[in-house]
């Protein structure tokens, strides 16, 4: 094909397809959310009651409180105001089918890509918006997360317009908006905790030095930042409790040193940090499994990476190899700031996981927008230099996108049903007397929201009416499993 085919081509045609690839994909994101994963695991079940109970009575899930600036739940992370309200008008509008508490996160995921476009297009223009917007669409880091009915991924909208807020401020109410929404994320996810005043730093120097920010503006951004964030800060005081789910992830957790025969000396916790560290960038983390042993996170079939990352990853190298060899430099001066402050935010983004001994993807969540861009900025400087090139890649991207998403609504479908409990689930619907739903709540005695969660959404009952049918009923559900326990040890 002629060079003048293959520009036109790039100019008129290529966009067209790129952007029916993602929208295509993206669609697909919320086909069949009641049905894939099958099932409803732990975290959903906790979401859908917290949701339903503000929606029907502006309660907490556990208590009479009324609008609480966290959902308290008694075992895990506490559910967010940034899941809760919006979550609160989203379930108001469209129901409280597993369906629409799921596309709830699919629709905060179309926001965060949405706001991936916009820093990408800032940044590179707009084809290097478009192959960003691929990369993030394709990502099996995130699919899995955002079809789940969870809190953790409401961080990436609020991040990623953050940082594009700031990256675009030209007037003091940006810095503010900017502040504001970085704050929040820290509300969103534990891990947050961590990566947020970190990541606010690196991106002060890149602001001073590369944007020309001055002094004002900073301390604008890291004030509004502040700020947003003292109710939480006087929650955590106020509510020690709060805090006691990140410590029992943390690699210091001495049941876990326990079992993979370490003690709580710092040389074996220096250990336990690298071998995490290195997990994550494994290559069967990466490309090929993701996490097999938590099937709800991802399929166990693909790593956290698409084969555009891959392809990305692969040319970068190269490129570096033919830099070094040739002796020249592989970054243009202009473009060397914002290449280290793009590297050392996927490193801080990824910082958490290390320090955490489960391998959830929601912990390095922070690091995808940037890896998304890093893809985005290398596929489309390939192709501006080769421009043949974005037949195939193109063409890899359709075939991934099909692999992936027959392997989803397939066998991950199948594979996953244990985590996320597809008896409970059929059990509840073959649910009609109350001699069976004596029974199914007597299997789930031990699981309030799981129990909670059925009564509303099978048997009818509000908030309240299902709390006090489960906490009538546990005191005799229990001594019936000890005398069961003890006539059969």
């Amino acid at each position: 094909m002629s060079p003048d085919y293959l520009r036109m081509f790039s100019k008129y045609f290529l966009p067209v397809f790129l952007m029916a690839l993602i929208l295509t994909v993206n669609v697909f994101r919320f086909i069949d959310l009641e049905g894939a994963p099958n099932g409803y695991m732990f975290d959903e079940e906790t979401s859908s009651v917290t949701l339903q109970c503000l929606a029907e009575k502006g309660i907490a899930p556990l208590n009479d409180e009324r609008y609480p600036l966290f959902g308290e739940l008694g075992v895990g992370n506490p559910k967010p105001p940034t899941y809760m309200y919006p979550g609160m008008l989203w379930v108001k509008s469209f129901g409280f089918s597993a369906a629409a508490v799921r596309a709830l996160t699919a629709f905060s995921f179309i926001l965060a890509l949405l706001g991936l476009l916009a820093v990408a297009w800032h940044l590179g223009g707009l084809m290097c918006g478009l192959w960003s917007l691929l990369a993030g669409s394709l990502s099996p880091w995130i699919w899995s997360l955002s079809r789940m009915g969870i809190e953790g991924p409401f961080l990436l909208p609020l991040f990623i317009w953050g940082l594009f807020l700031a990256l675009k401020a030209k007037h003091l109410w940006h810095f503010i908006l900017a502040g504001a929404l970085f704050s929040a994320t820290v509300y969103t996810y534990p891990t947050a905790k961590m990566q947020a005043p970190l990541f606010l730093m690196v991106l002060g120097f890149y602001g001073i030095k590369q944007l020309g920010w001055k002094k004002k503006e900073l301390i604008t951004l890291i004030a509004t930042f502040l700020i947003v964030l003292t109710p939480l800060l006087w929650t955590k005081l106020s509510q020690p409790k709060l805090n006691e789910h990140f410590k029992d992830v943390f690699i210091t957790n001495p049941e876990y040193l326990h079992r993979i025969g370490k003690t709580d000396s710092v040389a074996d916790i220096l250990i336990t940090f690298f071998n995490r560290a290195f997990y994550q960038i494994s290559p069967d983390y990466l490309f090929f499994k993701g996490t097999p042993t938590d099937m709800g996170m991802t399929t166990g079939r693909q790593g956290l990476l698409s084969w555009l990352d891959g392809i990305a990853l692969i040319v970068l190298i190269f490129w570096a190899f033919l830099a070094f060899r040739k002796k020249r430099e592989l970054i243009k001066e202009e473009n060397k700031q914002l290449v280290r402050f793009i590297f050392i935010s996927i490193f801080l983004g990824t910082l958490p996981a290390a320090f955490c001994h489960n391998n959830d993807p929601l912990h390095s969540m922070a690091a995808w927008p940037f890896v998304m861009l890093t893809t985005g900025m290398v596929i489309n400087a390939l192709i501006s230099e080769l421009q043949w090139l974005q037949f195939p890649i193109l063409l890899s991207s359709a075939v991934f996108a099909s692999v992936f998403l027959t392997q989803y609504f397939t066998s991950y479908k199948d594979d996953s049903v244990w985590i996320f409990r597809k008896w409970s689930l059929e059990a509840a619907k073959q649910a009609h007397t109350d001699q069976d739903w004596m029974k199914f709540l007597y299997f789930h005695y031990k699981d309030g929201f799981a129990s909670r969660y059925f009564l509303m959404r099978y048997h009818g009952d509000n908030c309240i009416q299902a709390r006090t049918i489960y906490n009538t009923l546990n005191p005799t559900f229990q001594k019936m499993a000890e005398e069961n326990k003890k006539a059969h040890p």
